[in-house]
C-alpha cells in the first residue's frame, strides 16, 4: 500500500458567480467582483477582521502585494491541553493556539495558492 504524499500547497482558482439575490449594492450595479476587492483592500484601515462563531474565533489578516496580488493569513482558534509539572503531580492547562493558513489571491487570473 502506497502511503499518499502530504502536500505543502493547494492551488486552486476562485469564481464569483452571480446569483438572484439581491443586496442595495446589486442594485446599484456593483458586481460581485468589486465588492470582493472592496473587501480585501479594506484591510488596509482595518488590518484584521475577527469573528466568532460557534464558539470558535477566527482572524483574518491580509496584505496588498501589488495591484494584482494579495497576501491573506487565516486562523482559526484551537484549544489544546498540555501537561504541566507541579510538585503534586502533573495538572493539565488549557492554551489558545492558532492554526494559520496562508493564501495567495491573484485577482487578474482569478488563482489562489493555499499553504
Amino acid at each position: 500500500m502506497m502511503l499518499e504524499k502530504q502536500k505543502d500547497y493547494f492551488a486552486t482558482r476562485y469564481s464569483l458567480i452571480p446569483d438572484s439575490q439581491l443586496d442595495f449594492e446589486s442594485i446599484k450595479g456593483i458586481s460581485k467582483e468589486t465588492k470582493f476587492m472592496n473587501w480585501l483592500t479594506s484591510f488596509e484601515a482595518e488590518k484584521k477582521k475577527e469573528l466568532y462563531y460557534r464558539g470558535t474565533n477566527y482572524t483574518l489578516y491580509c496584505k496588498q502585494l501589488s495591484d494584482d496580488c494579495f497576501l491573506m493569513s487565516f486562523a482559526k482558534e484551537l484549544q489544546e491541553t498540555i501537561g504541566e509539572k507541579t510538585d503534586e503531580g502533573i495538572h493539565d492547562t488549557l492554551i489558545n493556539n492558532y492554526k494559520k493558513c496562508t493564501i495567495l489571491i491573484q485577482k487578474h487570473n482569478k488563482n489562489l495558492i493555499i499553504r
